[in-house]
């Protein structure tokens, strides 16, 4: 008897826990209730009888060398697709002159088969040997010896009657596995012996390969039993069939021959033959370069096929779909152009939306260019794109066997590598670098693309000719295809078919998101449970969509293919040439930070000969402005002339690593994003007397106030409480306070707030705790507003904030404190993530409200931090992690806290030592890096500034930092891209925003706040008496 609520308890875990989703999955694509699903009819079970029929007949040695792990479990399997091609008379059929010898063909068709069955069985094997094992059944003296019993009993009939009946799912999907892998091995072959007549005449060279001897299956993604086979001869030369019409491929490489007319480098362009739903193409085999010359051309090339692709609208032309053959990159497949957004979700029409929206039809969705897998808070990923990835690289979480042989063989997750990929050119052996190699991908690309810009006519009337050539829908991507797919051949889940059809319909999930996804889910269940993965293709001429089946999926798109295309090739011209070149260049920089064109010279302070001269802040407003400017012309604007904000397109920092960068729109977060960039220009306007600017920033500041007058009720925006972060809602907060003062807006002011209860109510999801993501800020945040404003409800959100942070604090063995600050669990020090961040705020709390409780949390934050002072480097460095000497990590931040915490009454006898040694090292090593705030020299030089005013001294290194940077910026290198990250990043911590603010600061220093420490303490006279 079913317990009816255990299984929707079970259910429901693959549902995020929550049985509405059950529910509604079931409803929505099977019209099933989840009260007549348990009762629902099994499938057939013709299974069993076809079972039964292979345990009654002999297994041959199909293996001519030690036998493979399971080989007894699987050999049932081959020994059904050797009868089933038999039947077919699939082998018999071939000519003697085509085929070698029928015997050793038949056994090189094994192996994939073998594989795949393998696949999909490995877990329960090991389950079930690892049960055996436990329970003492395995007879034999060792564990080798152990094993090899298990290994006897899938030899045994009664012990596979067994298996069946516990694992039902498995053996009925891997029957149908089987069927669908002779299916397509008769395929083949008949088309080849059909076709071999038509292929001799079309590419000669196959007459001299010799006769058959192997095919080797699988070499892409199984697509209704189908995929990319090649087809090997006695001279080990190769053949290639895929089931799939190649009149796309056709299509673009007569493209691509028509542009050789016009000067464009040779490339080699792929013999095929299209036969309708398949078609037959040569092998190219990937080769070295010559020359430099070659690898100068062949990175031209990349820059010509890039250019094409944007044409075309193509997407995943990852690193697998490119063979380097000499100075020839050869695309293999083809089938991803004319690519159309399915979503029901079109791009919102404000200017977020619309800057994805750019994103989404330039070259950064060719899937050519830097695009990274397996990116986390812990692991960097590795780059997959066409022009730039890689394989051979590490791949976190790999399941691998651990003690193949013995009885305690088991599955453990580790490091794994990434299959090799021949999609970069070799010279002398060596793989050649593509970033050395930008420039001629550059001039591959324009060359292209002003050949299509100035013959539109013609190339429109070449791309009206694919009106009735298939190309793929991509739904989701393959990825997560495949780990449905492995969740479904999971032991538990392969005993009982409602199992399987209920996790199936996970694939529903999607639509919380898009609800058009739901027109494909049937189609991807039906698939997936066959063991494919699912493929959905289209005309680019044509608005449905067809699945694998051949079922049409009317009306899926609003505008055909072919119409997409032919309007961006209407709007090419010079100035989308120069957009789509400093994407490119963007998106190089940002997987490769350190690859500057613009190099920012070292600085010795103590040898500097740069001397400020008298007009220096006229030359800092200039500078400023001229950053002003460019923000202005780079501003995206809605594509609805009813919306009112503006956004930007940038190198955005991802995570707690300033190093780790994404191209995407900038967000509205103070760190990255408008809330900073809204700030600069605020303060531009102010200083300059530009109206422009003022318009600019209130524009930018639209959608935090739209967010803030929202009051949290829309789901739609996941917000913290932290006031730098991605994600963060405190900088919008401070930003929108800030320029409410400094316009002298009520109206902005009353939208602070009337948010502040919502804002304060935050805290309670808070996991980040620190100064630029978590409470820590917010509590600076609220202090700042407090004390200009004497608002209760501000100190109230401060102490609840410290009451937090209190809760979370980690005790350590010797009695100091810290805080789990970021997702990879450390203990940090320092100013943005680590103790000092969270300890200053606290100090500037206790000014307020004098709770001695503050001052305990203090001391025991700065004995952890003490208790990580090298002396040998004078400087504080968190436990595992390399020495830095910024705001964000090193003396910079540390000095910073400990000034506050003077200022705010916290002394101790370490207090001025640790002030003194902090400002040594900020002098000695804090300058030269970038001229930004977070991990840059204006952010070092706000620190000293700061500490002249609280320790009331004068010091000549301001000045000489300031002609230093002068110098520096003076050929305003913000106005090219791709030659330095901090030009790119638009934002106020990392990049441009912050260079303007910064200079700003130094010009105006009693007029411009302090960002670093969130102006905490300026207004605190207002309140204090």
């Amino acid at each position: 008897m079913i317990n009816t609520s255990e299984k929707l308890k079970y259910w429901s875990k693959f549902f995020y826990d929550k049985e509405e989703y059950l529910e509604k999955s079931l409803k929505e694509v099977s019209n099933l209730e989840v009260g007549t699903i348990i009762n629902l009819q099994k499938n057939d079970l013709t299974w069993k009888y076809q079972w039964e029929e292979l345990l009654k007949g002999s297994v041959e040695d199909y293996f001519s060398t030690t036998p493979p792990v399971f080989s007894g479990f699987v050999a049932r399997f081959l020994l059904l697709a050797i009868d089933l091609l038999e039947k077919q008379g699939t082998i018999r059929g071939l000519d003697s002159h085509i085929l070698h010898t029928s015997n050793s063909f038949f056994k090189s068709l094994l192996p994939s088969l073998f594989q795949r069955i393998i696949d999909f069985s490995y877990k329960t094997l090991i389950l079930e040997l690892n049960v055996l094992s436990d329970q003492g059944l395995l007879q034999g003296e060792t564990s080798e010896k152990r094993y090899q019993y298990f290994e006897n009993l899938l030899h045994d009939k009664e012990y596979l009657r067994q298996l069946a009946n516990e694992y039902p799912e498995l053996i009925r999907s891997l029957l149908r596995i089987t069927e669908k892998w002779a299916a397509h091995v008769s395929e083949v072959l008949n088309r080849f012996t059909a076709d071999y007549s038509k292929i001799v005449s079309h590419m000669p060279e196959v007459k001299q390969f010799g006769k058959l001897v192997r095919l080797h299956i699988g070499v892409g993604d199984t697509h209704d039993g189908r995929s990319v086979t090649m087809l090997e001869f006695t001279t080990g030369c190769k053949l290639v069939y895929k089931p799939r019409s190649l009149k796309v491929d056709k299509g673009y490489y007569r493209i691509l021959s028509w542009m050789r007319q016009f000067g464009v480098p040779y490339m080699k362009i792929i013999e095929n033959i299209d036969c309708g739903s398949y078609g037959w193409t040569e092998f190219v085999e990937f080769s070295e370069c010559k020359s430099l010359e070659e690898i100068s051309e062949f990175y031209k090339n990349m820059g010509v096929n890039l250019a094409m692709m944007y044409m075309f609208n193509a997407t995943d032309f990852h690193y697998e779909n490119i063979i380097a053959h000499g100075s020839s990159p050869v695309v293999i497949d083809l089938e991803s152009l004319f690519h159309r957004h399915i979503s029901t979700k079109k791009f919102e029409h404000d200017a977020n939306g619309h800057a994805y929206e750019i994103l989404y039809y330039s070259v950064m969705s060719s899937g050519m260019l830097p695009q990274y897998i397996y990116n986390s808070e812990t692991y960097s990923g590795f780059d997959i794109s066409g022009i730039f990835g890689s394989g051979g690289k590490k791949v976190p979480n790999a399941v691998s066997l651990v003690d193949r042989g013995t009885d305690r063989m088991r599955l453990e997750r580790s490091m794994g590598e990434s299959g090799k990929t021949h999609n970069l050119p070799h010279y002398n052996n060596e793989v050649v670098d593509s970033y050395r190699y930008i420039n001629d991908i550059e001039q591959g690309f324009a060359q292209a693309y002003r050949i299509m810009m100035e013959n539109k006519h013609r190339l429109k009337e070449m791309i009206r000719e694919f009106d009735d050539v298939r190309v793929r829908v991509i739904v989701r991507n393959t990825r997560a295809y495949g780990e449905l797919m492995r969740t479904l051949y999971h032991p538990d889940l392969l005993r009982d078919e409602l199992d399987r059809k209920v996790v199936l319909h996970r694939l529903w999930l999607q639509c919380l998101a898009d609800p058009k996804h739901l027109k494909f889910v049937p189609y991807e269940m039906r698939d997936i449970e066959d063991g494919d993965i699912p493929i959905f293709y289209t005309c680019p001429s044509e608005r449905d969509a067809w699945a694998s089946n051949g079922e049409r999926i009317p009306q899926l798109f609003e505008q055909s293919g072919i119409d997409i295309v032919i309007n961006k090739i209407d709007k090419m011209g010079e100035k989308d040439l120069k957009e789509q070149l400093q994407l490119l260049n963007m998106s190089v920089l940002a997987s490769k930070p350190d690859l500057y064109s613009y190099r920012i010279p070292e600085i010795q302070l103590k040898d500097s000969n740069d001397v400020l001269g008298s007009n220096w802040k006229a030359e800092y407003v200039r500078l400023a402005t001229s950053i002003g400017e460019s923000l202005v012309q780079s501003a995206i604007i809605p594509s609805n002339t009813a919306a009112d904000d503006i956004t930007w397109i940038g190198l955005v920092v991802s995570g707690d690593d300033e190093r780790k960068l994404r191209l995407i729109p900038v967000g509205n977060d103070l760190y990255n994003g408008n809330g900073g960039i809204a700030l600069f220009l605020g303060y531009l306007s102010e200083l300059t007397a530009n109206n422009q600017y003022k318009n600019m920033a209130r524009k930018a500041l639209q959608p935090l106030l739209e967010i803030m007058r929202d009051k949290c009720r829309s789901n739609a925006v996941s917000l913290n409480i932290g006031a730098f972060e991605v994600g963060s809602i405190g900088g919008g907060v401070f930003a929108t306070y800030q320029l409410s003062r400094l316009w002298n807006d009520e109206e902005l002011l009353q939208t602070v707030k009337e948010y502040l209860p919502y804002y304060c109510e935050l805290v309670d999801k808070d996991t980040a705790f620190d100064y630029i993501g978590g409470a820590a800020g917010a509590i600076d945040v609220l202090l700042h507003i407090y004390h200009g404003t004497g608002w209760t409800e501000a100190l109230q959100g401060a102490e609840k904030c410290a009451e937090h942070l209190l809760q979370n604090a980690q005790t350590l063995p010797d009695g100091s404190m810290a805080w789990f600050t970021t997702p990879n669990r450390k203990l940090y020090v320092g100013y943005s993530h680590g103790v000092s961040g969270i300890i200053a705020s606290l100090s500037s709390l206790y000014r307020v409200t004098q709770r001695a409780e503050y001052i305990e949390y203090i001391e025991k934050g700065l004995q952890y931090e003490r208790a990580n002072y090298c002396a040998e480097l004078k400087n504080w460095v968190t436990p595992n992690d390399t020495a830095r000497v910024t705001w964000c990590h090193g003396a910079p931040g540390i000095l910073l806290s400990r000034l506050r915490l003077l200022e705010n009454g916290y002394w101790d006898a370490h207090i001025d030592q640790e002030i003194n040694i902090a400002l040594e090292t900020t002098l000695k090593l804090g300058f030269g890096t970038e001229p930004v705030y977070c991990h840059g020299d204006f952010g070092q030089l706000e620190i000293l500034l700061y500490a002249n005013s609280v320790l009331d001294r004068k010091e000549d290194t301001i000045n000489a930092v300031r002609a230093y940077l002068l110098r520096l910026l003076n050929d305003q290198p913000w106005n090219n891209t791709g030659v330095h990250r901090a030009f790119d990043i638009k934002g106020l911590m990392g990049g441009l925003s912050g260079i303007g603010f910064g200079l700003l600061k130094q010009a105006f220093p009693e007029k411009v706040p302090n960002i670093l420490n969130l102006e905490n303490d300026k207004f605190f006279s207002v309140i204090s008496g």
